[in-house]
């Protein structure tokens, strides 16, 4: 909540849009300034999604070279400090390159690292229909919108695991059958007091 809100207290620098997780909380993070591990040769954090205006431009588990890795820095850092014009849609774009450079990305080993359809379906779904210069609120605006949506796709996934975890509800018991029979038991109506083996007399 605290992300949220810090999120829709500012405009987005540069309309870029950077997103992590908190490895200590789990929490997802969004904020207009690149934070300091992105595209490090240095220092190693998560992941990083990038958006512009709603689109998403760059993935630090995409490898890149050691140059576009220093260029694509570069740029987050001279956009968010208004050194240069916003950049327009895809330049950011990572390009495959060596997956053995140190601090390039972090690479994509399993499904957990690729990009959830969800959020790149709710990042494309807030993207601007016109060409014009966004102002403060519309990024606010713009940051509420992908929120809401990647919340609800997050909770959606939730729901959908949760249900696949839980085992099938056994089938309740047909009251109409009576009680069960019980192996062994006598049948209703018959002494019990004398020995299994003497005849039961039922008349005089």
């Amino acid at each position: 909540m605290l992300a949220v809100l810090l999120c829709l207290s500012r405009p987005v620098s540069g309309e870029l849009l950077y997103q992590w997780q908190d490895p200590r909380t789990g929490t997802t993070q969004f904020s207009g300034q690149p934070p300091g591990w992105y595209r490090s040769d240095r220092v190693n954090g998560p992941r990083v999604l990038v958006f512009h205006r709603g689109q998403l431009v760059d993935d630090t588990a995409v490898p890149v070279t050691e140059d576009r890795r220093a260029a694509l820095r570069a740029e987050a850092i001279a956009v968010a400090g208004g050194g240069d014009a916003p950049p327009a849609a895809g330049s950011l774009v990572a390009t495959p390159g060596r997956a053995d450079v140190p601090g390039t990305a972090v690479a994509a080993t399993s499904d957990a690292a690729e990009v959830p359809a969800e959020t790149t379906d709710a990042a494309a779904g807030v993207a601007d229909a016109g060409e014009g210069a966004s102002t403060p609120a519309d990024d606010r605006e713009r940051a509420r919108e992908v929120l809401e949506r990647f919340d609800a796709a997050q909770l959606a996934a939730v729901r959908a695991m949760v249900d696949a975890l839980l085992p099938a509800a056994a089938p309740a018991p047909d009251a109409s059958a009576g009680p069960a029979a019980v192996p062994g038991a006598r049948p209703a109506g018959i002494a019990t007091d004398a020995p299994a083996d003497t005849p039961v007399r039922s008349g005089p």
